[in-house]
């Protein structure tokens, strides 16, 4: 190669410096000949030299940009692809004008045959009026017009069931080399009618249906449509299958969010770069370490410390000590098992006594006429709850009455009505529960416009209370009677009583208050005792100087005669029985 190159250099320059010269036309011809016979020896010694370097430099670069050009060309992508759409009633006030279903027959008529397309609609419940089928233009017209089922007049949200129907159609009927998607399209929460069972799906399609279509290559593409969906759901299950998340706001977006998954699942997987492997590096051997042995250790030292004897004193000592700590821990013990059953013991006392009471239904708005309130609270709502083993309910089947409208508990020895931030209200006699109000017998409670009564028995059978008519000796009473009272053994007939008489019925009445000198009649019920006998209460009597007329008195008129103020006493004396009656005498007015 280097002879030829040298030579060719040679030729060019004795060309150059003759080419002024005119030389005759064999010369040149003859030069050319021998410079072409030259250049092609060049050639062929070069190629005996190295063969390989026609291999390495020209063909691997031509059959390297014509097998990448047919394969861009003949790629062919299969793809399996399932859209979920939401048919609640609340679509139609975001969609007023159908657009979610122009997007979705635009989306279907991009595809090319090598695509199957399924429509799975949700709502209260979950169809599947078209399964995967090859969207060629044959199909093409049956998968558009299952559309027309979407028509917006569901009640509820059942968007995990719709994507479960969706996981398994593509696990059962999908094609293994396909790519399979999920199109997932709702403007709303989970809504099933039951907020527990809300939180359970809920649960469920993050934690079990978004694992299981990751572990089955689907992908789900998630659109929130409106702020009101739940994107922090759609987001999190776009996330865990490795797919995308989108948001429209509004109807007129719907139609690019589409344009964008129709670009994403029919973009061609990118070629797996190709990973050299190193050849192996030459193992080297090492030689074998020299293992030196280490030296034995030495022999421990083993030093001998005699035995300590505990004397008999100190033994003594210990088992004292050690006994008195085990009867102090045993009697800790059962101060404290005394305490805590004590404290269990009054605990059930307070939870098993619970006054009588019932709630009754004035206008048979609930399944009985008469409830029975215990120790479980009661819970007045639209719909019953699952949680019996804490909660009665008293379901009132009206659409004014809040799923958890009120509460009934029973607490310090009285039961108590709270509100649930009900929007219509709950109000007892009237007045509206802003906060606990305790409830009495009698008592009418409404909720909106269903009246129920709070009814507790034993206040009932206990009546009322009754007031007293005790007459107090220092009030005036008015006294019709037209006869006096006589004193019995009394023999004066003028009425009079001598100073002698006033001082024995004085000191021998059997009295527990001093009438003459009270000064109201609430310090005389404080002094007053009643006893076994008939008590005697006396006027003020008068003076023995000032004489006084003795009007007649008859006991049967006594009965319808109004009271004046008069003076009951007791006989005293020697002889009197102690069953006969006692002698009414009327004051001097």
């Amino acid at each position: 190669m280097y002879k030829f190159i040298i030579k060719l250099s040679l030729i060019l320059f004795i060309t150059s410096v003759f080419a002024e010269q005119e030389l005759p036309d064999d010369v040149v011809d003859n030069a050319l000949e021998s410079a072409e016979a030259e250049l092609l020896d060049a050639e062929e010694e070069t190629l005996t030299e190295d063969p390989a370097l026609f291999e390495e430099e020209i063909i691997p670069e031509i059959t390297t940009e014509d097998t990448f050009d047919y394969d861009q060309e003949t790629f062919e992508l299969i793809k399996d692809v399932i859209l979920v759409l939401d048919n609640s009633g609340s679509m139609k006030k975001n969609d007023p004008e159908f657009l979610v279903s122009k997007a979705v027959r635009e989306f279907i008529s991009q595809q090319d045959e090598n695509t199957r397309v399924g429509i799975v609609i949700f709502d209260q419940s979950v169809r599947l009026p078209v399964a995967l089928t090859d969207a060629s233009l044959e199909n093409r017209e049956k998968i558009l017009n299952s559309i027309e089922d979407i028509n917006y007049k569901g009640l509820f949200t059942d968007s995990p069931a719709g994507i479960e129907r969706a996981i398994y159609e593509l696990k059962n009927n999908g094609r293994s080399e396909a790519q399979k998607s999920i199109i997932f399209m709702t403007d709303g929460i989970v809504d099933t009618g039951v907020p527990e069972k809300d939180l359970q799906k809920s649960k469920w399609l993050r934690e079990d249906l978004a694992p299981d279509a990751a572990d089955n290559d689907i992908k789900i593409f998630g659109i929130a449509f409106t702020d009101e969906a739940d994107f922090q759901l759609i987001q999190s299950i776009a996330q865990k299958t490795d797919g995308e998340y989108y948001r429209a706001t509004k109807a007129e977006d719907l139609q690019g969010v589409f344009e964008q998954i129709n670009d994403i699942i029919n973009k061609p997987p990118e070629p797996e770069p190709i990973i050299e492997t190193p050849e192996p590096a030459p193992v080297v051997v090492d030689p074998a370490p020299v293992v030196v042995e280490p030296a034995p250790p030495p022999p421990p030292v083993i030093i001998e410390v005699p035995a300590q004897t505990m004397g008999q004193e100190e033994r003594v000592r210990s088992i004292i000590i050690i006994a008195a700590a085990i009867i102090l821990t045993i009697t800790l013990l059962g101060i404290l098992l005394l305490l805590l059953r004590r404290n269990r013991e009054l605990k059930a006392a307070e939870s098993a006594y619970v006054q009588e009471a019932y709630i009754n239904d004035l206008q048979g708005k609930t399944d009985k006429q008469t409830h029975k309130l215990g120790n479980k609270p009661t819970m007045f709502g639209r719909v019953a709850g699952k949680d019996t083993d804490h909660l009665d309910y008293i379901v009132v089947s009206e659409s004014t009455i809040g799923r958890r409208h009120a509460l009934i508990e029973y607490k310090d020895y009285s039961f108590w009505i709270i509100d649930q931030g009900s929007i219509n209200g709950t109000f007892v006699n009237g007045e509206p529960v802003n906060s606990e109000v305790r409830l009495k017998h009698g008592d009418r409670i409404r909720l909106h416009k269903c009246d129920f009564e709070f009814i507790m028995p034993e206040m009932e059978d206990s009546g009322m209370t009754q007031i007293s008519n005790t007459v107090f000796a220092n009030q005036p009473t008015v006294d019709d009677s037209e006869e006096a009272t006589q004193l019995r053994d009394h023999d004066t007939t003028d009425g009079d009583l001598t100073t002698g008489e006033y001082e024995s019925v004085k000191d021998s009445a059997d009295m527990d208050f001093d009438i003459t000198g009270t000064d109201s009649p609430d310090e005389l019920s404080d002094l007053y005792e009643p006893d076994d006998e008939e008590d005697t209460v006396l006027r003020d009597l008068p003076d023995n100087n000032t004489p006084t007329e003795e009007p007649e008195f008859n006991l049967d008129e006594s009965d319808d005669s109004d009271s004046e103020d008069e003076t009951i006493m007791l006989d005293d004396g020697d002889g009197s029985d102690p069953d006969e009656d006692a002698t009414i005498r009327k004051d001097d007015i």
